[in-house]
């Protein structure tokens, strides 16, 4: 082959990678537009309602929503001070202060109390949030909500954070954007990372705290509060508001009962708060088991009266 037509034929192939790498970059920049919410959005939840799609303007949060677990948990961060041990969250209002940010108003019942006590309140401010096609964009750190899952020699950079907006009906819905991807250092001054293309990858996990309506000056307890049993009633007090109780029974001079919770964490919640008492003799709570959308069904023994 002779010198000039290898050379030339070198600066073809060049050429080629060079295109190939450019569209990659592209079709894997235009397939993390994490703005978008495509086609892993569950089917049953009314549409989202971001702003208007490459605006300024984020979605608009305001309303007033049932307290949840979960990485949305992580950004609306309930009251967690000495003075608020024992008190049931279970509604948020979102204000829009405008440039001020987003005021968030914390509203529970602190367990013990009689259902007619009005409900605690706390405010909190948290800012303003980024804008990204719409959507509210809060950072995550990488323990916050549901751990991550990788594979031993996966070393790749991971960059997590979540979009929030509301639905057609009100709920206040989050996609958490979890983005993978090797990077190459260059000199630069201060340094330089760059993304390498093919190596990327981006999951979406999808959550979010349904709209209420109820009155928020109205204290809640749990129905069992009302039951003709002395200890019944005090346990009652003692249950978060959402705990469905789907059987009881005597068994000798206690009771058992089988409690639905919505999700693992507050049964844990649950049985640190039984363990801390002493008006329920020697109390059990047994996790029975686990339902679709990460609720539970847990066993209760509470000893004698």
């Amino acid at each position: 082959m002779r010198p000039r037509e290898s050379a030339a034929r070198i600066a073809t192939v060049d050429k080629l990678l060079r295109g190939v790498t450019a569209l990659a970059v592209i079709a894997w920049l235009g397939g993390c537009g994490a703005g978008s919410y495509g086609n892993d959005y569950p089917r049953d939840w009314p549409a989202p309602l971001p702003g208007a799609e490459g605006s300024t303007t984020c979605a608009d949060l305001s309303g007033r929503y049932a307290v949840g677990d979960g990485v949305l948990a992580a950004v609306f961060d309930r009251p967690r001070g000495a003075e608020d041990h024992g008190i049931y969250w279970h509604t948020m209002q979102v204000v829009d202060e405008g440039a001020q940010g987003l005021t968030l108003v914390f509203l529970g019942s602190r367990l013990g109390s009689d259902p007619g006590e009005p409900p605690e309140r706390r405010s909190s401010s948290l800012g303003s949030a980024r804008c990204q096609d719409g959507w509210a964009k809060w950072r995550l750190a990488r323990d916050a909500g549901e751990p991550l899952e990788r594979e031993p020699d996966d070393h790749r950079a991971v960059d997590r954070y979540l979009l929030i907006a509301r639905d057609a009906d009100g709920n206040l819905i989050a996609q958490e954007v979890i983005e993978r991807y090797e990077t190459v250092s260059l000199w630069a001054p201060g340094g330089a990372d760059v993304r390498v293309p093919f190596t990327g990858s981006l999951e979406r996990r999808w959550s979010r705290w349904l709209a209420t309506t109820e009155d928020a000056e109205r204290s809640r307890a749990n129905p069992l509060a009302e039951d003709a049993s002395p200890r019944l009633q005090k346990l009652g007090r003692s249950l978060p508001p959402d705990v469905e109780i789907l059987s009881r029974r005597a068994d000798g001079d206690g009771h058992v009962l089988e409690l639905r919770l919505s999700d693992i964490g507050k049964l844990t919640a649950l049985q640190e708060r039984l363990l801390e008492s002493s008006d329920f003799g020697d109390a059990k709570l047994t996790l029975t088991r686990r339902l679709p959308g990460g609720g539970v069904v847990a066993t209760l023994r509470i000893g004698q009266e």
